[in-house]
């Protein structure tokens, strides 16, 4: 056993001090680092797949519904699910046969 640490032990008695920490730093660090990137880019990927999927069935049904307002239903509404740029939209959208002096 001790033959096959004698190399690392030689080197490490010639560093100083602070070699010896930034080496083992390196060493500790370096797989750390690249084990949280793989972790965090897969997390992200499955954080943005299901945001776009989230906007697309939004603006998928917001579509239909201007389709309706379109053909000449003005009784079509928009349910807002959310509070975001896309429930304003929405919000503003169902708002828009009342301005023109229809029911709602």
């Amino acid at each position: 056993m001790k033959s096959l640490l004698s190399p690392a032990i030689k080197l490490m008695n010639r560093l100083s001090f602070a070699m010896k920490f930034s080496l083992i730093s390196a060493l500790f660090f370096l797989p750390m680092l690249i084990t949280n990137f793989y972790l965090v880019r897969d997390s992200y990927q499955d954080f943005i797949s299901a945001f776009y999927v989230s906007i697309r069935a939004s603006l998928r049904s917001l579509g239909q519904v201007m389709d309706q307002v379109a053909a000449g239903d003005l009784t079509a509404h928009f349910t807002v699910q959310s509070r975001d740029e896309l429930g304003e939209l929405g919000h503003a959208f169902r708002q828009y046969p009342c301005r023109g002096g229809y029911d709602c």
